[in-house]
């Protein structure tokens, strides 16, 4: 069930990538970005918990949880150019490397954060929580950063 979960989310994904850079460059990355952070905010969280709670349904944690990676997946349609904006050409490789790498250190901890959020709800249910934060930590950063995708760089 795994399997074919990220299989489904990969082909949506991949379908959808170019709809997503295209939207990015039309209306602004950051725009983007935040539909992005809200949709992983609001209706990831629904899909996934949705996942969750039917266990015993195969085609509801299939797409449910596929609609919740689907949602985290999107963020890859556009990040490096996103990211690479915002670095003047003098120091852009280093501060996309900075950028792109430092902020997946506090996932990598996920593990733990969920075993202490286990303590305080049911252990199946921390993984929502964690996408809320996430989703809260992209909308902030897209909200403070600026839209460069027609600035002379």
């Amino acid at each position: 069930m795994v399997n074919t979960t990220v299989l489904v989310s990969a082909l949506v994904s991949v379908a959808i990538y170019p709809l997503v850079g295209a939207a990015g460059q039309h209306f602004g990355r950051r725009r983007v970005m935040m539909t992005i952070a809200m949709f992983n905010l609001v209706i990831g969280p629904i899909a996934f918990a949705v996942a969750i709670d039917r266990f015993t349904s195969r085609p509801a944690v299939i797409a449910g949880a596929a609609i919740a990676i689907v949602g985290g997946l999107t963020v890859f349609a556009m990040i490096t150019a996103y990211i690479m904006e915002m670095f003047p050409t003098a120091v852009r490789s280093s501060g996309y490397g900075i950028g792109y790498s430092l902020p997946s250190v506090i996932p990598a901890f996920y593990p733990y954060y969920m075993l202490w959020l286990g303590n305080a709800m049911d252990y199946d249910f921390t993984p929502v929580v964690i996408l809320v934060i996430g989703a809260v930590f992209l909308f902030g950063g897209a909200c403070f950063s600026k839209d460069l995708r027609h600035v002379d760089l």
